[in-house]
């Protein structure tokens, strides 16, 4: 849960983070040791330092069953959970926005970032060695019926990738005629490549499996 600490009177915030220290130790959620009201006050300064431009993709840090990516409109608070890629324009944000969502960019992603505990763990230093296409291929595009693609998207399975009108869409794109066995051969790499960072336990397997900031790179060059 995100919280704009920005504005808010030194009382009030007081009063909340007592209600939000004391409804934790209540249910006894809280593991580790109870942070101090001043450590928190430094989380919360932080989290509201993290506003997005209008039109920034984020892509999350921490995934482990889909891949998945989002673009944000307007000016936006995240967490640190998030990696932001500012593009402030519509087209820029959407072309590039769906493009994190294809088997492709799937596929760099989870050969250049890390593997902990089943999760793949991406950084910005990971995405910088992922592919995206040339700003050139937008004259291509025509945003209305790629709009309309991926409000019928849904994120992709990473240990089962399912051929997508979005993946076939940019398939077309970068590939031209020759997209069909290139596009196959990137769902079956994906598949072994997140199955093997987080294989299905069996229904009768006892084995656990333990579980486990905001960073901005800008795409307008």
């Amino acid at each position: 849960v995100f919280f704009n600490y920005s504005g808010i009177e030194s009382d009030k915030l007081n009063s909340f983070i007592d209600s939000y220290v004391l409804k934790f130790e209540n249910k006894g959620l809280q593991a580790k040791k109870t942070k101090s009201k001043d450590e928190i006050k430094k989380i919360l300064m932080s989290e509201s330092k993290n506003l997005t431009n209008e039109y920034a993709i984020l892509i999350p840090r921490n995934l482990r069953v889909r891949g998945r990516g989002f673009v944000v409109s307007k000016q936006t608070y995240v967490s640190t959970n998030f990696i932001v890629l500012e593009t402030n324009d519509k087209k820029k944000a959407l072309f590039y926005g769906a493009w994190t969502l294809t088997v492709y960019f799937q596929l760099m992603c989870e050969m250049a970032s890390k593997s902990i505990a089943g999760t793949r763990k991406t950084e910005i230093v990971d995405l910088e060695k992922t592919y995206w296409p040339s700003l050139k291929l937008m004259k291509n595009v025509d945003f209305e019926n790629l709009g309309a693609i991926l409000k019928h998207h849904s994120f992709t399975d990473l240990s089962n990738p399912k051929l997508s009108e979005l993946d076939q869409y940019f398939g077309q794109l970068l590939f031209g005629s020759k997209c069909a066995p290139i596009i196959g051969e990137c769902s079956d790499k994906l598949a072994y490549l997140a199955n093997r960072r987080n294989p299905k336990k069996r229904k009768d397997s006892s084995a656990k499996v333990s579980k486990r900031p905001h960073s901005k790179r800008n795409y307008n060059e």
